[in-house]
């Protein structure tokens, strides 16, 4: 009985999230002089395990990457969250994170964090590297 009630616990917390999860996340960037909302949307196979894949979102262009990115581009500048996608994007993994990580240029790094603990919810979006450098604590949605 005690395994039977282990084996069912384990189910219980790994189903935690469905076997492919979006992920929905706004943010705010300095483009030509405005602070524009950005949404970052991607997918997330396995999300909470040891493994989490990212996967291919089905509105992003495959030359793009993974990530859609919209606005990508306002009047002639790109959007720095498209860095996100540089690599065919990058998903890395530790107990208590993911970690998106971005270097589309080389000179521009970008880091979007969620945290185990708030279940993927909340974390926070760094932009260093270049002239351009910032930091802000982002809420996402889950599905």
């Amino acid at each position: 009985m005690k395994l039977f009630i282990l084996a069912l616990l384990s189910l219980t917390s790994a189903s935690l999230f469905a076997s492919t999860s979006t992920i929905t996340c706004n943010v705010k960037e300095e483009l030509e002089g405005k602070l524009v909302d950005i949404k970052i949307e991607f997918l997330v196979e396995n999300l909470g395990s040891d493994m989490p894949i990212l996967l291919q979102h089905p509105k992003a262009s495959e030359d793009m990457g993974p990530i859609l990115v919209t606005p990508d581009m306002v009047g002639e500048r790109w959007s720095n969250m498209t860095h996100l996608n540089g690599q065919g994007g990058d998903l890395r993994s530790a107990p208590d994170r993911i970690r998106l990580f971005g270097d589309g240029d080389g000179y521009t790094f970008v880091d979007l964090v969620l945290f185990k603990s708030a279940k993927y919810q909340k974390g926070y979006l760094r932009v260093s590297g270049s002239g351009d450098q910032s930091y802000q604590k982002i809420s996402c949605t889950v599905k």
